[in-house]
């Protein structure tokens, strides 16, 4: 057997056959479990009723005694940088990169981030993961579990700066740079990469996922506050002020006003 060599694009082809085939599956399991599945972006029009714009044209309205906000989330615009999913990406991005790159710096050290970073950097590029906390995994990880991911992780090759803040973005060259300080303050220094994945808790500690409030948009007469933005766990459902209405992920709230 000769040299082991990557070929980016066959792995981009065996995930598109799995992610298609997992998806395919759920539509499957919709219809052998008489799930109706309805295709368009969707409205509230009263507590028990939906008004759907089809994506393939026209309208429907669909009346329900319980009705479950699952619509997940989207990335948040990091200040100074636009994400285009080529050099500043996020997870979407991440799964669908052309080429490795020869770097790329992970903000925030959560799940998804790591997972994304550990991939890239045993596929041959050299990661930097900055993370506002004093460990990585997130503030809902163990801390024994966080410091024996984190010790495998370097094995990998993947750099850490905990404890780190991210100041600024420039992508206006070759490179993206990075201002970043220690968390408590201190000498600002540059990082500079190829790739940026925005991902997971980003600089200041602020969430960089945000509840997918454009998918839901609200008839008149009802307002949309969000209280959780921190995170993209699936919690327990919580019941929503509507007493027929439930919420999983980033929870809401839906009021008569």
């Amino acid at each position: 057997m000769g040299d082991v060599k990557l070929n980016l694009q066959q792995m981009m082809k065996s995930k598109e056959t799995a992610v298609t085939g997992l998806t395919k599956g759920v539509e499957f399991l919709f219809k052998k479990n008489n799930v109706e599945y309805v295709k368009g972006t969707a409205a509230f029009t009263g507590e028990h009723e939906v008004k759907v714009n089809l994506t393939d044209g026209g309208e429907q309205t669909i009346h329900a005694k319980n009705i479950l906000i699952a619509t997940g989330s989207e990335a948040t615009p990091f200040p100074g940088l636009t994400v285009d999913e080529k050099r500043i990406i996020t997870s979407t991005g991440a799964i669908a990169l052309e080429k490795v790159p020869e770097t790329m710096v992970v903000i925030g050290g959560g799940i998804i981030g790591l997972e994304m970073g550990s991939v890239w950097s045993r596929l041959g590029s050299k990661v930097t993961v900055v993370e506002f906390l004093g460990q990585i995994g997130g503030p809902g990880m163990d801390t024994e579990i966080a410091k024996s991911s984190q010790k495998i992780l370097k094995k990998q090759g993947i750099d850490f700066k905990l404890n780190t803040k991210v100041l600024s973005g420039d992508a206006s060259g070759d490179k993206i740079k990075l201002e970043v300080e220690a968390a408590k303050g201190g000498k600002p220094e540059t990082v500079s990469k190829c790739v940026m994945l925005h991902q997971d808790y980003s600089y200041l500690h602020k969430p960089s996922w945000k509840p997918m409030l454009s998918l839901w948009p609200l008839a008149a007469g009802h307002t949309l506050l969000a209280l959780d933005w921190r995170t993209l766990v699936l919690r327990p459902m919580r019941r929503a002020a509507l007493s027929s209405t439930l919420s999983i992920g980033p929870k809401y709230l839906i009021f008569d006003v």
